[in-house]
Formats: C-alpha cells, sequence, structure tokens
C-alpha cells in the first residue's frame, strides 16, 4: 500500500474539527467530509469476482482505507446538505 495516499488522507482528516468541517479554502464556507470504515481486502476480491470487473489499484488503496466518503459537502445550517464529491462504497457500485 503506498504510504501517500494514506498520508494525504490523514493530514486532511488532521485538518478537520470534531465534527468533520473544514472552511473551503475556495469560498471560506465550512464543508463537510465523512468517511467510511474501510473494507477487507477478501470483500474487495469477492466483489470484483462477483461483478467480474477489476477495480483500479488507487482506488482499491483507497476503499482498504475508507469503503468510500464524502468531501467537500454542502452545509445548509451547519449540517450536511448534499453536494460536494461523493466517492461510492462496494454496495453503492453494484
Amino acid at each position: 500500500m503506498s504510504s501517500t495516499l494514506k498520508e494525504i488522507l490523514d493530514s486532511l482528516k488532521e485538518a478537520l474539527n470534531e465534527e468533520g468541517k473544514i472552511k473551503s479554502l475556495l469560498t471560506s464556507q465550512e464543508c463537510f467530509f465523512s468517511f467510511n470504515e474501510p473494507v477487507t481486502e477478501n470483500h474487495l476480491s469477492q466483489f470484483e469476482k462477483d461483478q467480474g470487473i477489476n477495480i483500479p489499484s488507487d482506488f482499491k488503496e483507497f476503499l482498504s482505507l475508507h469503503n468510500g466518503a464524502r468531501i467537500y459537502g454542502n452545509l445548509l445550517f451547519g449540517e450536511p446538505a448534499g453536494g460536494g464529491l461523493r466517492l461510492f462504497n462496494l454496495d453503492q457500485m453494484k
């Protein structure tokens, strides 16, 4: 596993407050982040076999750290309101 991706994600998570929020560098408004629990290597392999696909190695690495995430999500009155970037988990990819 590349330490670079893990280091980048760890640095990002360190910048978040306890609610998973950070000020956007572009708009100076707060955004939210949420990271799912990791998926096991066995689950990844079974998913690829069942779906007849090969997940790219960099996304596999991400899934082994976090099985999906929401990043730079919009907030409305301090609560998550959609938007941002969504990285699907295995169930959502089916």
